[in-house]
């Protein structure tokens, strides 16, 4: 008996098991944090030699999520300690530079490899303040972050998606050849997609993305996702990155490995 194209896809997403990564997702719910804590916006850690990050026209970045390390999952990230923050500017792309994704003009990923002596929340709020004025930044307030460990398979919105998924297609039915999933899209039932798209907050794993990188001056697909941000609607104040879009920070491999984080890929869209 032949089997459904819905039935195949099963077996296909199944074959794709193969492609897994860790992944921490992240709850953010609203509530106030220390300095020193994960968090989405507010007020950052900042040691006492350091400066809050500038654009490239001198004007603060504002933080939009900051890590302690160590309230992370046990994870595959090669560092355990300090605090990793991710700073975009408050223009009308939100930071973004479509012409130069890694140039660090108008954001900045900063890690702190240990917690040292650190300005005070009233020290830091005399020549920083936590919130921009534009009622349009996706990040409003301060969040309280919770972290849980997982695994996934290629997300459908991830760059390789379509070369995988169809691969395996054509491996398991190589009477039924097709070029893309979308061949099949009218045929298949969407729901059996619905736990692959890749949306949520989370670090590493694959990234739900709205555009491809064809005409960049990067290749995303050279790098791996160091985090994500979704659009949260759950919150009293919601995070939007534009029209309930997302924003993504990656990273080159050899880089993350080596701590070096001055030359993070920043990207963000919205349907």
């Amino acid at each position: 008996m032949s089997l459904s194209n819905e039935e195949k896809i099963k077996i296909v997403l199944e074959k794709l098991k193969s492609t897994e990564k860790d992944v921490i997702r992240i709850e953010a719910t609203d509530g106030a944090t220390t300095l020193t804590e994960s968090k989405f916006g507010g007020l950052p850690y900042l040691p006492i030699t350091a400066t809050v990050p500038k654009d490239v026209r001198g004007g603060n970045l504002y933080l939009v999520a900051q890590f302690n390390l160590s309230e992370l999952p046990a994870n595959s990230f090669p560092i355990a300690t300090g605090i990793l923050q991710f700073w975009v500017a408050n223009d009308d792309g939100f930071g973004i530079d479509m012409d130069d994704f890694i140039g660090q003009k108008h954001t900045r990923a900063v890690y702190y490899k240990t917690i040292e002596t650190h300005f005070s929340e009233d020290e830091l709020k005399a020549h920083y303040t936590p919130l921009p004025v534009d009622e349009y930044f996706p990040v409003t307030s301060t969040y309280k972050l919770t972290f849980k460990k997982d695994r996934e398979i290629v997300s459908t919105n991830d760059f390789s998606f379509n070369d995988k998924f169809s691969t395996a297609w054509n491996e398991l039915y190589p009477d039924d050849l097709i070029e893309e999933y979308w061949d099949i899209v009218e045929d298949y039932d969407d729901a059996q997609f619905n736990d692959i798209k890749g949306f949520g907050h989370k670090l590493f794993g694959y990234p739900y993305m709205y555009h491809d990188d064809r005409d960049s001056n990067v290749k995303f697909h050279d790098y791996v996702l160091l985090f994500q941000m979704d659009s949260d609607d759950d919150l009293e104040k919601p995070i939007r990155w534009g029209d309930s879009g997302l924003c993504h920070f990656f990273i080159n491999e050899e880089d993350l490995k080596n701590c070096d984080f001055s030359k993070v890929l920043y990207s963000w869209g919205c349907s």
